[in-house]
Parts: C-alpha cells; structure tokens; sequence
C-alpha cells in the first residue's frame, strides 16, 4: 500500500482505534459505522432505475477489484452536512472536511524514503497534539521481502 498511498515510502500511515466508540455510533446518523469493502473479480452491474436495490451503496461504494484483498479496507461515509469545513479543489469540486476526535489515533508509521527532517517535525507535532500516538518508522526487512516496524525516537 505504501506505494499507492503513501508517495512510495516518502510518506506515512496513520493507524486508527478501530475499537474507538466513534467507528460505532449508531445515532444520530450522519455518520457511517465501520463497513468491510468486499472484493469482486467482477465489476458491479449497477441495475435500471426500476430495480434498484435498497443496498445499492453498498454495490457501488463498497465493492473493489479482489487484487486489492490484502488491504483489508474499511470505509466510512458521513453526510456533506456535518463537515466542519466546505472548499472547494483546484478544479472547483467541493471538498467536505471533517473534524475527528483525537483519541481515534493509534499510530504513526513513517516510510522508510521519508526525509529525517519531515520526520522529526511530524513527530513533534503529534507528540505536543496526540501524546498517546505511537511513532514507528519502516525498515527494510534484512531477511524477508517485507518491512519491519521499529519505534520511532523521538530526538531532542
């Protein structure tokens, strides 16, 4: 995932409580629960108007191609009404922006090309914001094909 959503390392991953009472809410409902995306090696046929189904944003928002399983994704949708802040993008789309309680937080993870500089200023904006929040850095495994999580230390 790191290089499609993270500039290929040069950026991070933000970690979220998925247990946090947020991701659960029930009421009012402006706010999505958590909702698992399901994987197809079909696209959704979108039926005639006639015969939409009552579960149609789940068809269209919550199913991906099955390459992309191993994300494992979750998704959440909130009503444009409740963001905290509407602009508009450099193409004139709206942009809704939502404020988020601080402790959904978990974690941090740096990308392994991220500039020791970048990361010594996100740190210390999540350290004086979200103390709680983990700080990990990506390493290059020595022995598998994978990456390693090791804690970030914060330098004074």
């Amino acid at each position: 995932m790191w290089s499609h959503y993270a500039d290929s390392h040069q950026g991070f991953v933000i970690g979220f409580d998925d247990e946090n009472k947020f991701f659960h809410q029930e009421t009012p409902r402006t706010v999505s629960p958590l909702l698992e995306v399901s994987y197809s090696a079909k696209r959704p046929v979108v039926p005639r108007f006639e015969e939409i189904p009552a579960n149609m944003h789940e068809i269209v928002f919550l199913t991906k191609s099955e390459q992309w399983s191993y994300e494992e994704e979750l998704r959440m949708f909130a009503q444009p009404k409740v963001a905290s802040i509407t602009k508009k993008d450099n193409r004139g789309f709206e942009l809704y922006l939502f404020d988020l309680p601080p402790d959904i937080f978990a974690e941090i993870i740096f990308g392994i090309a991220m500039s020791a500089e970048k990361k010594r200023e996100i740190a210390a904006i999540v350290k004086a914001k979200y103390p709680d929040v983990e700080l990990y850095e990506a390493k290059l495994s020595q022995t598998d094909f994978d990456l390693d999580l090791v804690d970030y230390k914060v330098s004074s």
